[in-house]
């Protein structure tokens, strides 16, 4: 496939695939190729905004040389959709990116994202109300930034906050009960949540089609039970989320997913 090449201060050539998702014109490209001392930002600014996320999910993903936060605008600006996940984000970069494009950002994947702090998505909900994919798993926010997601962000449809730790707990369910009521896929693995806060949830989001509650060990099976049958959407079941399944729930479920798997 065809590949693109960006010079970088340490003179290091990085490859970006091209093929297929990106269309960046050989002149852009020879403009983004500089002098080994510097990327152009007149070159990232001239980027599609497809071009810009891509060339930042390519640099980000090399951790041997960290790319500096506040070449971050230059690569967010006019973009829809960024992937920021697994990387050395701090709450400094991600209010540029916020700055940048955040009243036109629909995709954000943060996943990973270990030293963000929960000022820092708070500032981010304020600035994002068109956000419809938001993906924090695996980042260490407590109840408080998933709070301030559930009022800044209503019109998510999937949203992943799973593995954050201790501080997750059914507080953030019952925010996102109140405020997305919009959502249709949420992942809340490992949280701290019980029955009753899942039923508000599975109350109040008629629209959610998939809730992954792996690790969710406050969870009872009449409560799981309750609530998937309280979602008229849901097709899909996995039980491996339960560690044990009663042969009545078992019916119960069968009769109303088209696909159940174990």
């Amino acid at each position: 496939s065809m590949r693109s090449t960006i010079k970088c201060r340490s003179g290091r050539q990085r490859l970006i695939p091209t093929a297929r998702r990106v269309d960046m014109p050989d002149a852009l490209t020879n403009a983004l190729c500089t002098t080994a001392m510097t990327l152009s930002p007149e070159a990232i600014s001239a980027l599609s905004p497809a071009a810009k996320s891509e060339a930042l999910r390519e640099l980000l993903a090399d951790k041997s040389q960290p790319l500096s936060e506040d070449l971050l605008p230059l690569f967010a600006k006019g973009c829809t959709t960024v992937h920021l996940g697994n990387s050395r984000l701090t709450d400094r970069g991600l209010g540029l990116i916020g700055a940048s494009c955040g009243a036109s950002l629909v995709e954000l994947d943060l996943s990973f994202c270990t030293r963000l702090r929960d000022a820092g998505v708070i500032s981010l909900a304020r600035v994002c109300p068109a956000l419809h994919k938001l993906m924090l798993a695996h980042c260490r926010l407590s109840d408080t930034a998933f709070e301030s997601i559930s009022h800044g962000c209503r019109e998510l449809r999937e949203l992943d906050c799973s593995w954050n730790g201790s501080g997750v707990t059914e507080r953030s369910v019952r925010a996102f009960a109140a405020g997305l009521h919009r959502l249709e896929r949420l992942a809340i693995c490992g949280c701290r949540v019980g029955d009753d806060a899942l039923l508000a949830l599975a109350c109040a989001c008629p629209e959610l089609r998939g809730v992954n509650t792996r690790g969710c060990d406050m969870l009872s099976e009449a409560g799981v039970v309750g609530a998937l049958c309280s979602m008229p959407h849901v097709s899909a079941l996995e039980l491996c989320q339960l560690p044990r399944v009663s042969e009545p729930s078992l019916q119960l479920l069968v009769a109303r997913a088209r696909s159940v798997t174990s």
